[in-house]
């Protein structure tokens, strides 16, 4: 069974905390886990960081694990539904 990593993103996801989001998902993508992407205290969300998610998605993918996003705030529902990724991530 595969254990599955926690993150949760912060109120304000965008460029200005982009280097540390990927340095988190850089360390998040060796573990070896799948990861459960807290999204319910975002506030604001920019697409670098959308872009980052997108990253983390396709490099988990290929090491056959999982993304799964938990409890998307309704400002992080509305941004990924604007840019047309809410199929990508998988979210209903």
């Amino acid at each position: 069974m595969v254990n599955t990593t926690n993150y949760q993103l912060n109120a304000i996801a965008n460029i200005t905390q982009a280097e540390h989001i990927l340095a988190d998902f850089r360390a998040l993508s060796i573990l070896g886990q799948s990861v459960a992407l807290d999204a319910s205290l975002v506030e604001k969300i920019d697409t670098a960081v959308m872009q980052l998610i997108i990253s983390l998605q396709k490099t988990l993918i290929e090491k056959e694990l999982g993304l799964i996003i938990l409890s998307p705030s309704q400002c992080f529902l509305a941004s990924i539904e604007a840019v047309g990724l809410t199929q990508i991530l998988k979210i209903n």
